[in-house]
């Protein structure tokens, strides 16, 4: 079977459409995941330093594990 020129180009089109989104998606989860980290600081920076030093570090780990868990649930495929 013969492949005319305009139907190779078409070809190539397509290809090259493919591995430019896939090479964007890495690029849109670091997007998201810098906005989830930026959400984690400004939680941080308006804790209340005079509480326990544990209680503070358990709210930002719970924090921290909120935002990771809803970032993977997100952007990765579920394991089944």
């Amino acid at each position: 079977m013969k492949v005319t020129k305009r139907q190779l180009r078409l070809i190539i089109n397509e290809e090259k459409a493919k591995l430019l989104n896939e090479q964007s998606a890495p690029q849109q989860l670091l997007e998201e995941l810098e906005e989830v980290l930026y959400k984690i600081k400004q939680f941080y920076l308006k804790m209340d330093y005079s509480d326990d030093p544990a209680m503070i570090q358990s709210a930002i780990a719970s924090v921290i594990s909120a935002e990771v868990e809803g970032f993977m649930e997100e952007n990765l495929p579920h394991r089944e």
